[in-house]
């Protein structure tokens, strides 16, 4: 693969990745703080039920954050070993 094409993957890469890490260590903590009045216009903003689709968006955001930190860490690794 050139090198050119290795370096513009590993570049998306990292930036996936640390963008998805910057929402899941800041971003949504900060929001969860907030009443749910600041989320999702269309709902009902005081129901329980949009507090706990926050809550799982939460989860299921940090699994897209593993999953590209994992991506950029072997991608590293066999940039590395070449």
């Amino acid at each position: 693969m050139p090198v050119a094409l290795q370096l513009i993957t590993y570049l998306a890469c990292a930036i996936f990745a640390g963008a998805a890490l910057y929402v899941t260590l800041v971003e949504h903590p900060a929001r969860m703080q907030c009443e749910t009045r600041i989320a999702e216009p269309g709902r009902d903003l005081d129901s329980a039920e949009t507090r706990a689709l926050l809550e799982r968006w939460g989860r299921l955001h940090a699994v897209r954050t593993a999953l590209g930190v994992t991506a950029l860490v072997l991608l590293t690794w066999a940039l590395v070993t070449r």
